[in-house]
């Protein structure tokens, strides 16, 4: 891994928070600093016990899907290694609580991961809520080896910056949902600032404010005939 990767992927990481469909091109970023590995985020819901993909690259989208529907039962990577992180500070990578011989012998290894080519894995906590924690999951084949205490020391490098792109994401996804409820209302609603000027007005309330008559808006905030 050279330091114009560490760069180039800390840098997409920023640019992703501000456009979403920037995030698939990160994760590749960021699997070629690791040989080329398949990457993504996963999300585990502690409510209903379901742990879904985010995003990911370099895996069978179909794969993703019957992931969701039933194969996140049998993932031994997120059983194994979901508890140890929230006390680690550092990566894991799975040779260290799963043993080759386990994995070849499983379900989750034989009906999914074996058609994609993939054995060894290296996750790190990336956010921790109370209901909810999300990871960055990196998958390679047994060809490839174990991912090495070197790799888990580069993902480490990562850590910091994924979990504040990953937490302003988070926020900013939130703040565009409720702009665009508020928006969507038929109802005009208006949000003033301490000073009494708009910052935000719907699209209900601005043709109102078109139409002048007898409300308006206007550089020090609403006025009215």
């Amino acid at each position: 891994m050279t330091e114009l990767q560490i760069n180039t992927v800390i840098s997409s990481l920023y640019e992703a928070v501000k456009d979403a469909s920037l995030w698939p091109s990160v994760l590749e970023k960021l699997g070629d600093c690791f040989g080329g590995a398949a990457a993504g985020f996963t999300i585990e819901d502690y409510t209903s016990h379901h742990t879904r993909v985010a995003i990911a690259v370099r895996l069978d989208p179909t794969s993703i899907k019957q992931y969701a529907g039933y194969y996140h039962t049998l993932d031994l990577f997120t059983q194994r290694c979901s508890q140890r992180l929230q006390t680690s500070c550092r990566p894991l990578a799975s040779h260290m609580y799963l043993s080759d011989r386990e994995l070849s012998r499983s379900e989750y290894f034989n009906d999914f991961l074996l058609k994609q080519s993939l054995f060894y894995s290296m996750s790190a906590l990336v956010n921790l809520e109370p209901k909810r924690a999300a990871f960055v999951t990196l998958l390679r084949s047994k060809e490839a080896g174990p991912f090495e205490e070197s790799e888990r020391d580069g993902l480490s490098l990562f850590l910091p910056h994924l979990t504040r792109a990953f937490r302003l994401h988070t926020r900013l996804a939130s703040l565009r949902a409720s702009y665009e409820a508020m928006n969507s209302l038929c109802d005009a609603l208006v949000l003033l600032g301490p000073a009494g000027k708009v910052v935000f007005a719907n699209a209900a309330a601005t043709r109102i404010f078109a139409q002048k008559d007898g409300i308006e808006l206007a550089a020090k905030g609403i006025v009215v005939a």
